[in-house]
């Protein structure tokens, strides 16, 4: 069931002032914060930062996979 903005306005005009508020700030506020990074989530992301501050191009899927290919001696 899907419901119009229109709706939802006249819906929220029947609401008492308390409630509006409520609404007002549900819909204005920021997502909940992910959980912390783990450390292995924070040296990847220490890594990333150098590679794109180093001025590296950030490799592709494919690049990628030719990269790992190569240094295990596949290619």
């Amino acid at each position: 069931m899907s419901v119009t903005v229109e709706e939802l306005y006249q819906q929220a005009q029947q609401l008492s002032p308390e409630e509006r508020q409520r609404l007002a700030l549900l819909l204005v506020a920021p997502p909940a914060p992910a959980t912390p990074p783990s450390p292995l989530g924070e040296r990847l992301r220490a890594i990333r930062a150098k590679v794109v501050a180093s001025g590296e191009p950030l490799l592709d899927e494919a690049a990628l996979e030719a990269e790992i290919a190569e240094r295990r001696g596949e290619r």
